[in-house]
């Protein structure tokens, strides 16, 4: 039984480090604290819930049902659903679980940059090419649904204005972007959030987090999950618990553990039946940062390792994305920097953005002081002259894409050979 969640602290909801015998929901806070205490950081998230489920059992239900029932909780639960849009593989699977079962969304929003410098700026080339071709055609069959593009330019320029300008180091745990900081403040910023919250109703933004993590050994699959989760809901948000704030991980949650479980059984046999050459495997000569991730799942065929690709692992567990459909890469900047961040970065538009971006390096700075370089990932081996942002910002970050990761224990797919 999937119990209602809609009462649990944001801290347990969304994750939170322990250092010997204290929490943190800031990762900088809880680092300071190891780096004094020599305890050692970990993350816990959901592990009470996830560990009460039976992992090795593959649900009976299709992806498409756990989907639509987890839509249709999120509707059960909240006046106001807002389902934040990019395009990509996990939003527009998020958005076609409503639509597909008729679902009511209250509104669909696009995050956009049209006060920015550079025209070329106002759209990410993945919102750009699909979520703007995605929207004219669900204006005709979702006619009560507001949808809407939100422009964050001044708003992300004010977040490192006033007394609080540098708290933002201890705020984001893993997303140090400035457009992932963004969301923490959204409903304080926009005057039509404001409105709906005013009015009483029940609002909550539904966030696109995030593709299962698969790790395999010898013996057996896994699925874990890594501590990324301000990458929509900041560690800001966690401290205050403002009682108004509602937030739903649409997939890493301990209500949609049946649905993730389907994920990762589905993923499995899938390499586990795999012969390459196949489209979506690349092998280890093959594998590069640009073509996917490690973690989305790999297995050994003929004494040769075979990466997923990030495509084929959406053409898996999305049944509504088609397979030669524009997606995204993860981007080299990681979560210190990313695509929409890069009109602040190119151009010193006005007074007010140059103080932001001083005062955004002078936070990393901060950031690589109190953190040490054993908190740091290391740089990544590419050509740096074919990316937008500055690399004079990274090299003194000492970091490619921020922090390490912390990630949570490994839930089996399968049992040990020896039956345990």
């Amino acid at each position: 039984m999937i119990l209602n969640l809609l009462d649990l602290p944001k801290k347990d909801k969304f994750g939170y480090y322990t250092v010997g015998d204290r929490d943190f929901v800031s990762k900088l806070q809880a680092i300071e604290y190891d780096n004094q205490t020599k305890y050692g950081v970990k993350w816990n998230f959901n592990e009470a819930a996830f560990n009460s489920w039976n992992w090795t059992q593959e649900p009976e239900e299709s992806l498409t049902e756990l989907y639509h029932q987890r839509a249709q909780r999120i509707r059960k639960n909240y006046d106001y659903v807002v389902v934040w849009y990019s395009g990509g593989a996990d939003s527009h699977n998020i958005l076609s679980s409503f639509v597909n079962r008729g679902i009511h969304v209250d509104e669909v929003a696009v995050l956009q940059y049209e006060e920015a410098d550079n025209p070329n700026s106002y759209w990410t080339t993945e919102v750009k090419y699909t979520a703007l071709q995605d929207i004219k055609k669900l204006k005709e069959i979702m006619p009560n649904t507001l949808f809407r593009y939100v422009d964050t330019t001044r708003m992300i320029s004010d977040l490192y204005q006033g007394d609080s300008r540098y708290d933002w180091i201890y705020h984001a745990n893993s997303g140090l972007s400035p457009n992932n900081y963004l969301h923490t403040y959204l409903r304080e910023f926009d005057p039509h959030y404001q409105e709906i919250i005013a009015s009483g109703k029940k609002m909550v933004f539904v966030w696109g987090i995030d593709k299962p993590r698969i790790k395999s050994n010898s013996e057996r699959f896994g699925m874990y999950f890594q501590d990324i989760i301000d990458i929509g809901v900041g560690a800001r948000t966690q401290m205050l618990d403002r009682p108004w704030e509602h937030d739903e991980l649409f997939y890493w949650s301990a209500d949609s553990i049946p649905l993730l479980i389907k994920q990762g059984h589905c993923l499995m046999k899938f390499l586990k039946l795999v012969q390459p050459p196949h489209p979506w495997l690349l092998s280890q000569d093959q594998h590069g940062h640009l073509q996917g991730s490690k973690e989305l799942g790999s297995v050994v065929k003929n004494g040769v390792r075979y990466y997923l690709t990030q495509q084929g692992q959406s053409a898996i567990i999305y049944p509504w994305w088609p397979y030669d459909r524009f997606q995204n890469s993860k981007p080299h900047g990681g979560y210190v920097l990313s695509a929409r961040d890069s009109w602040l970065f190119k151009n010193n538009h006005n007074e007010h953005t140059t103080r932001m971006q001083q005062r955004f390096y002078n936070g990393l700075d901060q950031v690589a002081k109190i953190a040490g370089n054993q908190w740091l990932n290391k740089e990544y081996d590419f050509d740096v002259s074919n990316y937008w942002f500055d690399w004079n910002l990274i090299k003194r970050f000492r970091a490619s894409s921020g922090y390490v990761g912390c990630p949570s224990p490994v839930y089996w797919l399968e049992p040990e050979l020896n039956g345990n």
